[in-house]
């Protein structure tokens, strides 16, 4: 752009504007023009005006860092001078999280009631073309153009002028507009895109997606950290099938890739592998395909995987904690029989029949029944299977429960 004969640098483009900002210079006519350089008037106004789209298409190098009001703002000192304007004013309206704004740059000296004026005149923007001085003075005739798709921001510039706007200074404030649209848009773009690299480079889970041919292209930290890996940045290349653990391989690169590549995403449990110790670590894996947006092709497989291990420790304990509850209630029914009934129980689990614990207690089998009876009422049992389980878990032999169960088979 820098052999281009009307290119000026950004930076001195804005310096040369803010020398235009006096009333003597705001306006130069293209009389003067001529005699500066010893140009027709109509070829000193196209130069000028292409050197002014030329510099105005540059300002955007100096916005690569800057938020939609900064781009406002300089826009609109920028297109103060350059059309030789009483005012520029934009409205920006809300977007998303973002507050509404408003940038007024002017050379009168009334700013707020023009401020307001120029609020209550945006609604009719469409049917009127003037806005009457707030002050009394001569009407000021305008140029709007929208900014941006859907219109999220007005652009209008306005001066006493009867000859005010002209197609040059159209043009020259459409330029402006649109090079601040694609400034904000591409803002919004790269501001929504560092927000998802953070979310993903400061998530707890595994995120990773690869290329068709199955080379791993990225894993964020955490993800790298739960295989035991530093980087990617390796002496050799990682593949999909290097995260898994050996038995899930072949299931891994045959089924489920052609499932994702098929339909587009697959989920359930998976076992990863850890690149130090070789230990198998579960994973709840959500495993999808990655769609070039214009050709709508496949372009990547990614997955998001969460780490069992905390999961299936909890069950662990909890199943624990459940085996431990169940133990001391079972303790507790068992206590609560009398002797008579824990010894007719203590004969059951030992695999004992009527006859034969009646014989060893000394009691007749009918006895023995009708303690057999209160013993599963008290349990809440209602088989000699169960009592007999219940029996163990709450203490009572697992040799006796075990020649119990032998005898019954026999």
């Amino acid at each position: 752009m820098r052999e281009n004969p009307f290119y000026t640098p950004p930076t001195e483009f804005l310096r040369e504007l803010a020398a235009r900002r006096t009333p003597a210079c705001a306006v130069m006519s293209a009389a003067d023009n001529a005699r500066a350089s010893h140009l027709s008037p109509e070829h000193a106004e196209l130069r000028r005006c292409l050197r002014d789209l030329v510099a105005l298409s540059a300002l955007p190098a100096m916005w690569r860092d800057h938020r939609p009001e900064e781009i406002c703002r300089d826009l609109s000192d920028a297109l103060l001078s350059t059309l030789g304007a009483d005012f520029v004013y934009i409205s920006h309206g809300e977007r998303g999280h973002e507050l509404p704004f408003e940038i007024l740059r002017t050379t009168e000296t009334h700013l707020g009631r023009l401020s307001d004026a120029l609020r209550d005149w945006l609604p009719r923007r469409m049917t009127e073309q003037a806005l009457a001085d707030p002050l009394g003075g001569d009407s000021f005739n305008l140029a709007c153009v929208p900014v941006g798709l859907g219109a999220q921001a007005v652009l209008v510039a306005g001066s006493r002028r009867t000859n005010f706007p002209s197609e040059a200074e159209r043009l020259l404030l459409g330029v402006g507009g649109n090079e601040a649209a694609v400034a904000m848009y591409r803002w919004h773009a790269e501001t929504e895109m560092r927000r998802f690299g953070t979310l993903v480079e400061r998530s707890g889970e595994f995120i990773a997606f690869a290329g068709l041919d199955g080379e791993a292209q990225y894993v964020n930290p955490a993800g790298l950290a739960l295989v035991g890996l530093d980087s990617l940045e390796q002496p050799h290349r990682h593949w999909v099938s290097d995260f898994v653990a050996e038995h899930e391989r072949a299931r891994v690169t045959g089924e489920l890739w052609n499932t994702v590549l098929e339909h587009g995403r697959w989920a359930g449990e998976l076992e990863m592998r850890h690149f130090v110790t070789g230990r198998a670590i579960p994973f709840l894996v959500d495993w999808f395909r990655i769609d070039d947006p214009r050709s709508g092709k496949p372009m990547n497989m990614a997955v998001v995987c969460r780490d069992l291990r905390p999961m299936k420790q909890a069950e662990a304990r909890l199943l624990l904690l459940s085996e431990t509850v169940e133990k001391a209630e079972a303790a507790r029914l068992i206590g609560s029989l009398n002797r008579r009934q824990r010894e007719v129980l203590d004969g059951l689990v030992a695999g004992g029949t009527n006859k034969t614990i009646a014989r060893t207690l000394g009691i007749s089998p009918r006895t023995v029944e009708v303690h057999r009876a209160g013993v599963m009422d008290r349990m809440g049992v209602h088989s000699l299977s169960e009592a007999v389980q219940l029996a163990v878990l709450g203490g009572v032999g697992a040799a006796a429960a075990s020649a119990s169960t032998r005898n019954r088979r026999g």
